[in-house]
Protein backbone atom coordinates (compact mmCIF):
# COMPACT_ATOMS: atom_id res chain seq x y z
CA UNK A 1 0.00 0.00 0.00
CA UNK A 2 1.53 3.36 -1.01
CA UNK A 3 1.40 6.85 1.53
CA UNK A 4 -1.18 8.17 -0.59
CA UNK A 5 -3.70 5.02 -0.42
CA UNK A 6 -2.56 5.21 3.53
CA UNK A 7 -3.72 8.50 3.49
CA UNK A 8 -7.02 7.74 1.93
CA UNK A 9 -7.66 5.29 4.12
CA UNK A 10 -6.82 7.16 7.14
CA UNK A 11 -9.32 9.81 6.14
CA UNK A 12 -11.92 7.88 5.48
CA UNK A 13 -11.59 5.89 8.82
CA UNK A 14 -11.17 9.34 11.11
CA UNK A 15 -12.68 11.79 8.83
CA UNK A 16 -10.86 14.77 6.54
CA UNK A 17 -10.92 17.37 9.20
CA UNK A 18 -9.93 15.19 12.32
CA UNK A 19 -7.04 14.08 10.07
CA UNK A 20 -6.27 17.62 9.35
CA UNK A 21 -6.07 19.07 12.45
CA UNK A 22 -4.09 16.26 14.42
CA UNK A 23 -1.78 16.05 11.78
CA UNK A 24 -1.24 20.69 12.23
CA UNK A 25 -0.66 20.16 16.19
CA UNK A 26 1.30 17.32 14.91
CA UNK A 27 3.73 19.29 12.95
CA UNK A 28 3.44 22.35 15.65
CA UNK A 29 4.41 19.80 18.20
CA UNK A 30 7.51 18.55 15.79
CA UNK A 31 8.65 22.32 15.24
CA UNK A 32 8.64 23.04 19.37
CA UNK A 33 10.70 20.30 20.33
CA UNK A 34 13.38 20.55 17.30
CA UNK A 35 14.02 24.39 18.13
CA UNK A 36 11.90 25.88 15.17
CA UNK A 37 10.12 28.93 16.54
CA UNK A 38 9.98 31.44 19.67
CA UNK A 39 10.77 28.04 22.21
CA UNK A 40 14.97 27.96 22.15
CA UNK A 41 15.70 25.73 24.85
CA UNK A 42 14.16 21.90 25.53
CA UNK A 43 16.04 19.49 27.81
CA UNK A 44 15.46 16.84 25.98
CA UNK A 45 17.76 17.89 22.99
CA UNK A 46 20.50 18.54 25.92
CA UNK A 47 22.73 16.28 25.27
CA UNK A 48 24.40 16.96 29.34
CA UNK A 49 21.01 17.14 30.52
CA UNK A 50 20.74 13.49 31.78
CA UNK A 51 23.92 13.66 33.64
CA UNK A 52 22.95 17.51 35.37
CA UNK A 53 19.37 15.34 36.32
CA UNK A 54 21.17 12.30 37.47
CA UNK A 55 23.40 14.39 39.89
CA UNK A 56 21.36 16.62 40.92
CA UNK A 57 18.60 14.04 42.06
CA UNK A 58 21.74 12.22 43.59
CA UNK A 59 22.47 15.27 45.75
CA UNK A 60 19.17 14.81 46.89
CA UNK A 61 19.45 11.37 47.97
CA UNK A 62 16.38 10.70 45.22
CA UNK A 63 18.29 8.93 42.17
CA UNK A 64 18.88 5.28 44.24
CA UNK A 65 15.29 5.69 45.40
CA UNK A 66 13.59 6.12 42.29
CA UNK A 67 16.04 3.37 41.24
CA UNK A 68 14.68 0.80 43.58
CA UNK A 69 11.56 2.01 42.61
CA UNK A 70 11.43 1.04 38.61
CA UNK A 71 12.96 -1.98 39.89
CA UNK A 72 10.07 -2.82 42.39
CA UNK A 73 7.32 -3.66 39.80
CA UNK A 74 4.26 -4.30 41.18
CA UNK A 75 1.21 -6.05 39.84
CA UNK A 76 -1.87 -4.29 41.17
CA UNK A 77 -5.70 -5.18 40.16
CA UNK A 78 -8.36 -2.88 41.16
CA UNK A 79 -12.10 -3.22 41.14
CA UNK A 80 -14.33 -0.78 39.73
CA UNK A 81 -18.19 -1.60 39.60
CA UNK A 82 -19.93 0.67 37.23
CA UNK A 83 -23.66 0.90 37.43
CA UNK A 84 -24.25 1.49 33.86
CA UNK A 85 -21.65 -0.66 32.15
CA UNK A 86 -23.10 -2.29 28.97
CA UNK A 87 -23.21 -6.85 29.13
CA UNK A 88 -21.09 -6.02 26.38
CA UNK A 89 -17.72 -4.90 28.25
CA UNK A 90 -18.03 -6.86 31.67
CA UNK A 91 -14.68 -8.45 32.43
CA UNK A 92 -12.73 -6.13 30.78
Amino acid sequence: MSQSEDSKSLEQRVGRVHLRTRSGIETEHGADIFRIGANVFHLENWYSGHKILRFLLSCLGLYKRGVQNTLNIQLRRNEVRLLNLPKAFEGY
